[in-house]
């Protein structure tokens, strides 16, 4: 008796570990064209702070100007970086194909000169957070 209990256990145990997914993390860093205006360079900001978060499996998005890069370990060579945070891999597969994704590459188009993208999965661990250990 105590063994099949301590097998459920261990079954339930082994189960709960497959269905976690960590999140998955896309920084996208974009360089404008050199004839790209104010106007265009904010419009992909609000595009993204707006149309993103609406596309499912997406949990975060924040996206600003270059802050500095005033250290030989920083990225210089971009414009505005774009941060999302997504449920899993299979979040980001929906999201690049979705139509909010899609509206914000075409409303932008005319003002990027270049895309870098960054992809990578982890958990998300705030400040004061106590770390789960697995």
């Amino acid at each position: 008796m105590w063994i099949r209990k301590g097998l459920l256990l261990l079954i339930l145990a082994l189960g709960s570990v497959a269905v976690y997914a960590q999140p998955l993390h896309h920084i996208v860093l974009v360089s404008f064209s050199e004839t790209s205006t104010e106007v265009q360079r904010q419009r992909i900001i609000d595009d993204s702070l707006t149309l993103l978060r609406a596309i499912p499996g997406v949990t975060l998005v924040t996206a600003g100007g270059k802050a500095r890069a005033d250290r030989p370990v920083h990225i210089a060579d971009f414009d505005v970086g774009i941060y999302v945070q997504l449920e899993n891999e299979q979040a980001l597969d929906a999201y690049s194909a979705h139509p909010n994704h899609q509206q914000l590459l075409r409303n932008n188009k005319a003002a990027i000169a270049g895309i870098k993208v960054i992809d990578f999965s982890g958990d998300v661990v705030r400040a004061g957070d106590e770390l789960n250990k697995r």
